[in-house]
């Protein structure tokens, strides 16, 4: 079974060293200045600096996010379930602009690795791999901005995941038919009216799938995402629908009302 852009694959998650190329490891007598040090190294982001992105204590992002009460934007949201690989601080605010803004695409491969390996691993793990999205949809750009950027960055990110899950990504089902202003440039009040009617969803890409992934780079309101969701359940009322996002933007509220309940817990 198959549609335009995407092949259903098989439900398991295959193991992670036989796809070493997405690790972000150049050719063998390659190197590379890294992007967050500058030091030389045979990888985009050397061991010392993956070390600080990836295996601080996270242990609380390993579970949704949605049901920890702990995030205003996700007060109100049209999906069933987030995973992120981190909150929006250090090293996160140089990688994610260097890959949207500045033709860094490698790093979209580097962020749908680790996504896989610490946080869809642990979460899911190889037993319970059936219960996985079905597809993968990256949130799309307009054409235009694409254009402009050279690429989609979620794609990257998503067509990464999949090739590491198994999951199929299917790009053609959700399109971004306005162009609108980025969301970056935009305040949390403009940022819903600015997407409200920015995609449209194909009647029959979707049609063989209940439970959809939908994968993007940054959660800053929720908008984009909770648009793109009822955007689905105009078409496909009966579709779950969960997030994956490599990083949420928190406040420093957030980050002190979490740090007070860990305590709070320790005591």
């Amino acid at each position: 079974m198959s549609h335009n852009n995407c092949t259903v694959r098989p439900r398991s998650m295959p193991r992670l060293d036989e796809c070493p190329t997405f690790f972000g490891i150049l050719d063998v007598g390659c190197v590379n200045a890294c992007y967050l040090c500058d030091e030389l190294s045979n990888r985009y982001i050397c061991q010392s600096c993956e070390s600080l992105c990836v295996t601080r204590k996270r242990d609380f992002l390993q579970r949704n996010l949605i049901d920890t009460g702990l995030y205003p934007q996700l007060t109100t949201v049209d999906f069933d379930n987030l995973l992120v690989l981190d909150w929006y601080q250090y090293p996160w605010t140089v990688l994610i602009p260097l890959l949207k803004f500045h033709q860094q695409s490698q790093i979209g491969k580097i962020l749908g690795t680790w996504f896989v390996l610490y946080r869809l691993y642990p979460v899911y793990g190889i037993v319970s791999a059936q219960h996985l999205p079905e597809a993968i949809i990256p949130i799309p750009l307009h054409a235009k901005r694409e254009r402009q950027r050279g690429y989609n960055q979620a794609h990257i990110v998503a067509q990464t995941i999949g090739e590491l899950s198994g999951i199929p990504v299917v790009t053609d089902a959700v399109i971004r038919s306005q162009y609108t202003k980025a969301q970056s440039e935009l305040d949390r009040e403009h940022r819903l009216a600015n997407v409200a009617q920015a995609f449209s969803v194909s009647l029959t890409k979707l049609h063989a799938y209940a439970h959809v992934v939908l994968v993007d780079d940054v959660l800053t309101t929720g908008s984009t995402l909770n648009t793109v969701c009822n955007a689905i359940y105009k078409q496909y009322p009966h579709m779950r629908i969960s997030v994956w996002c490599m990083t949420i933007a928190v406040d420093d509220a957030v980050v002190e009302a979490f740090y007070k309940k860990r305590l709070g817990n320790l005591n």
